[in-house]
């Protein structure tokens, strides 16, 4: 087949998504793999996503590799090839006679097999390759629709980087099983292994330089490998590269041994070693980036040989960066202060060097794209010696850094064997990279790193909170740190990342920019809110990205934290951070709106991209959030500005839990934390015969209810006496409110049950009594605690839920506002609690949609909630809620009825008409116009007209619609993938105004109406000089 005509059925001609010759080689990002590409994969153009088009800082992700050969053979080691690079999802083969699609990120067997094999897609007819590779055309690349169809083939266990990592542990395993008992032997040698393969296969350790040196390669790295002639190929090389990359000592080449040098030598070569070793004849080392090479970090340290019997990298609180996550940090850096030769970087925990390596990378291409030359390798060493600078306190982490930059500088080398210089690999140990502790401020490094502040400070530090109890050595001198700046630099709950970020600040330059990725739950836990507002007064912070809702896919599955990256400087002298001007920008991303992470029916699937959307992004006023309060954050997330008007307003108005509990009116506690006889002697728990056969209820079967108005007895059971005991000091409040008559609050507010029976209130939940004996206000309360506007407040207010887990804390609770002045008088309180236990005769709960229907009226009417707070509350609870927790839910994703299509027409009308007032003869006409996955809502201005304008809701194929139709197919033609960047796109033209967006159900509810307009708004009174068309989104 000709490539041409398969390029034009793919809709790729023509493309400015499509990028071939000179394009690929000048990418910014993945130049680097592409020109590689070119020259190993017969790579042609490859279909990417634009992301540059939408934000010229970040970088475009390859999606489609187009490739082209003569040859069967050819075609399966092409895919072998282009899966050891990592990077491209999917790859289509031309040749005369077929079509073949493959996935780039799975690869079976080996290249001498039929070509078939592994293939998801084999067209021998050109007629038939654009309906066979439909979900490959540019408009369903560009739609989304790819993902729906063929996500399942984007999965992590299959890459190279995955199999890679699960071989190395393997062989290290087998060493450990076969003598090597010292781990950092093992790690060395296959650090060293994986050095010596990557410079064969690149052709560095040619055969013309082995013949120089007279050695033998089987004799030094294949099946007949000798000790003498490897330690003098590792000795050659040390003085030829002076590389200082794994060393081995002779001592400890020979306790290794011939024969395990002989078995490591022959996998590492391809061959078959016999027994559970694994074969390494499908990695091609000079393909394999750099950045992929990062996994092995992963390899060392998460062997579990810690004293701990956890991880060694669990231990430390360290975990592997996906590349990303290190290119969204690196880009997001670099939009606020480019990278260029002058400035210096540091990661003062840099693992791998994944970060590093990256950014080595960036002044690497910025040069060769201004010189338009190879770089010689004197100007590749100086960029690295002079530019980049790590610490970490694990050696083999800075073996495997020193590796990862070495080997990205020999990536730019030519020739690759340097047969025509004398060039020598600079050392980097002591130099650039420090084997130390980043919080022993008078180390070694010190002196070597303090005389000139960096430009950039990046990295992902470790994730460990300490505790002085069970305290590693290693963590001493953090701790200590922590200590001794507790007063002006407090940490919450010593989280050695809370402390990287003070650290960070200061190893900074005046002007300089620093990116950390730290745990999300900074933003938001009550122990680091000291944190937050010493940080935010010290630092200047200008954008955080909160991936607590990527936490399932963020990591592939290998860490299941939140996450989320601080940029910021240090603050200038005469900043004012209480001024209106100075804002923070923050990007929350919602798996369900990442349309490369969903695969079909919604099923989630492992990132392999990161980019921003601009519908993701908020601005938090600098002065909102400099008293610590996690609230600005979490609405920035899951709420608006409304919603803190709707909690905001209440929380004003009336007087909350905590204030009636101080009164002397309420009482909450949390419930009783019983022991068992081992327990009690270990933890010196006093035994209360009062107890013993008290009920206590069974909250497990409980999880998924909701509305409960009574406990069934099956949830109740008598607490035996060999569990009824409880530590001193902690029984008379929990069993204070086990007694009569009581409320019983579930963790997560899915229950809260009025009753005169005595209950133990059991651990985690929370017990309410009225010590003055007012039932109708507990009863009150029970409902109340019920109603949606209580779910809606705690859920906004609490720390975990909606970021890691839904629980809600009993301080939580305190801060809830009561809709009841006077305890005395809640005749329509006592009113309905008796309608519902009438209509609900014998049964244990009133979910039922009159009665609960009926106690949220009552609840809104009580607050004094208008109909813009009503909607906030039910599109949280019953729309955007369904995204919790990483989920795609049905609820948040599905299509909108035609009638909501008219509630948020109408609302959008209603909120732009109120805008100009109803003296001014202007007013506005809604359209929404839907088709397919999309709806364009149009909005024109009507001079002359004085009431409402009736909304219209139309299908692409009404004769009405017919004009707006064409308006949507351009807009869609002109920003092809607005789906990826700009969701909710807005296109201003001089009376009429396009809001183009997915017809899921999140994007077209009341309050996003509201949003919608007050954009529109703010967007439409800025000037425009040019008077032209203008997007925004």
């Amino acid at each position: 087949m000709i490539l041409e005509d398969v390029l034009v059925a793919l809709q790729y001609t023509g493309s400015p998504n499509y990028l071939s010759g000179s394009a690929l080689r000048r990418d910014p990002t993945y130049g680097h793999i592409l020109r590689k590409a070119e020259e190993a994969c017969e790579l042609k153009g490859v279909y990417t996503l634009r992301a540059s088009a939408y934000d010229p800082h970040q970088s475009d992700v390859p999606v489609v590799y187009v490739c082209h050969t003569d040859s069967e053979q050819k075609a399966r080691e092409i895919h072998k090839r282009v899966w050891n690079q990592n990077v491209v999802p999917f790859l289509v083969v031309v040749s005369p006679g077929w079509v073949r699609l493959y996935p780039g990120f799975g690869y079976k067997g080996r290249a001498d097999e039929d070509p078939n094999v592994g293939a998801i897609r084999t067209i021998n007819e050109f007629t038939r390759v654009a309906a066979e590779l439909a979900p490959l055309r540019g408009d369903s690349i560009d739609s989304g629709a790819v993902w729906r169809e063929w996500g399942r083939y984007v999965v992590p266990e299959s890459r190279v980087d995955w199999r890679l990592l699960d071989n190395l542990r393997t062989l290290d395993d087998w060493l450990f099983g076969n003598g090597v008992r010292d781990r950092g032997l093992s790690h060395a040698m296959i650090g060293k292994f994986v050095y010596l393969r990557y410079l064969r296969q690149r052709n560095i350790l040619s055969d013309a330089k082995l013949n120089e040196w007279r050695i033998s390669y089987d004799e030094a790295l294949g099946q007949n490998a000798r000790t003498a002639s490897f330690l003098e190929l590792v000795q050659r090389l040390e003085e030829w590269l002076n590389g200082s990359v794994f060393p081995l000592s002779r001592s400890k080449i020979q306790e290794f041994g011939q024969e395990r040098l002989r078995q490591v030598a022959t996998v590492f070569s391809g061959g078959s070693a016999g027994g559970q070793l694994p074969l390494f004849d499908n990695y091609d080392f000079s393909l394999i980036p750099i950045e992929t090479l990062s996994v092995i970090y992963e390899q060392f340290l998460h062997a579990t040989h810690h004293p701990s019997a956890r991880s060694e990298g669990a231990a430390r609180g360290a975990y592997y960066t996906p590349v990303p996550v290190v290119n969204f940090i690196v880009d997001r850096l670099d939009s606020h202060k480019p990278l260029k030769a002058g400035m210096r970087v540091l990661d003062p925990a840099c693992g791998s060097g994944a970060f590093l390596v990256q950014c080595y990378r960036k002044l690497i291409e910025r040069r060769f794209a201004t010189s338009r030359r190879r770089l010689r390798p004197a100007e590749l060493g100086h960029l690295l010696t002079q530019h980049i600078f790590g610490i970490d306190i694990d050696e083999d982490a800075c073996q495997i850094a020193e590796l990862s930059l070495s080997l990205t500088l020999l990536e730019y080398v030519h020739p690759p064997d340097l047969t025509t210089t004398k060039f020598k690999l600079p050392p980097l140990r002591n130099r650039n990279i420090f084997c130390a502790d980043t919080f022993v401020e008078n180390g070694g490094w010190k002196e070597s790193l303090e005389r000139t502040p960096f430009d950039w400070v990046i990295g992902n530090p470790p994730w460990k909170e300490l505790n002085p109890k069970r305290l590693d050595d290693a963590d001493r001198p953090a701790l200590d740190w922590m200590k001794r700046n507790r007063t002006d630099r407090p940490v919450g709950g010593n989280q050695m990342a809370e402390a990287f970020a003070w650290r960070a600040a200061d190893l900074a330059a005046p002007e300089g920019v620093i990116g950390l990725l730290v745990p999300a739950m900074t933003l938001f836990k009550y122990e680091s809110k000291a944190f937050r507002q010493a940080f935010l007064r010290e630092s200047r912070l200008w954008f955080v990205a909160n991936f607590a809702n990527l936490a399932e896919v963020l990591f592939a599955g290998r860490a299941r934290l939140p996450a989320a990256a601080f940029f910021y400087s240090r603050k200038p002298e005469q900043l004012d951070l209480q001024s209106a001007q100075e804002m923070v920008e923050v990007y929350s991303p919602f798996l369900a709106t990442q349309p490369v992470a969903q695969g079909r029916k919604n099923r989630r699937v492992a990132m392999w991209s990161l980019f921003v959307d601009a519908c993701d992004l908020r601005e938090l006023a600098y002065r909102d959030i400099i008293d610590g309060k996690a609230r600005p954050w979490k609405l920035a997330m899951w709420g608006s500005p409304l919603d803190e008007r709707v909690i905001g307003g209440a929380e004003r108005r009336f007087p909350t839990f905590g204030q009636l509990e101080k009164d002397g009116v309420l009482l909450a506690s949390q419930g009783l934390e019983t022991r068992d006889k081992d327990e009690a002697r270990r933890e010196g728990a006093d035994f209360h015969s009062e107890l013993v056969g008290k009920y206590i209820l069974s909250v497990e079967p409980l999880k998924r209810r909701r509305y409960l108005f009574r406990f069934a007895s099956e949830l109740l059971r008598p607490l035996p006496a060999s569990k009824s005991f409880v530590r001193p000091g902690r029984f008379d409040r929990p069993y204070s409110v086990s007694q009569p008559p009581h409320v019983l609050v579930g963790e997560s507010r899915n229950f809260a049950v009025y009753t005169d029976d005595a209950i133990i209130v059991p651990p985690g939940q929370v017990g309410i009594i009225a010590p003055q004996g007012n039932r109708t206000l507990l009863k009150a309360l029970a409902l109340y605690l019920n109603s949606d506007f209580v779910m809606y407040h705690q859920f906004l207010n609490t720390t975990q839920a909606g970021i890691q887990k839904t629980i809600f804390s009993l301080k939580t609770l305190r801060s809830l506002p009561l809709p009841f002045p006077d305890p005395t008088a809640l005749g329509d309180w006592e009113t309905l609690h008796g309608e519902v236990a009438k209509a609900i005769g014998g049964e244990d709960h009133f979910e039922r949609a009159d009665l609960v229907r009926k106690l949220n009226d009552l609840t809104f009417e009580s607050l004094r909630l208008g109909s813009r707070a009503r909607a906030a509350i039910d599109d949280l609870l019953h729309v955007r809620l369904a995204l919790n927790q990483g989920k795609i839910g049905k609820d948040a994703i599905r299509p909108p009825r035609a009638e909501e299509l008219n509630s948020y027409a109408g609302v959008l009308r209603n909120e732009l008409d109120a805008f100009v007032g109803d003296k001014a003869e202007v007013r506005h006409r809604v359209d929404i116009v839907s088709n397919g996955g999309s709806g364009l809502t149009i909005i024109e201005i009507v001079g002359g007209a004085t009431g409402r304008l009736p909304v219209r809701v139309m299908r692409a194929t009404d004769e009405a619609a017919r004009g707006f139709a064409e308006a949507r197919g351009r807009l869609i033609e002109e920003h092809a993938q607005w789906l990826y960047f700009r969701r909710n796109l807005r296109v201003y033209e001089p009376f009429r105004t396009y809001i183009l967006k997915p017809l899921q159900r999140l994007q077209w509810t009341q309050t996003q109406a509201i949003q919608d307009a007050g954009d529109v708004i703010a967007e439409s009174i800025q000037p425009d000089p040019m008077g032209s068309e203008r997007a925004g989104g």
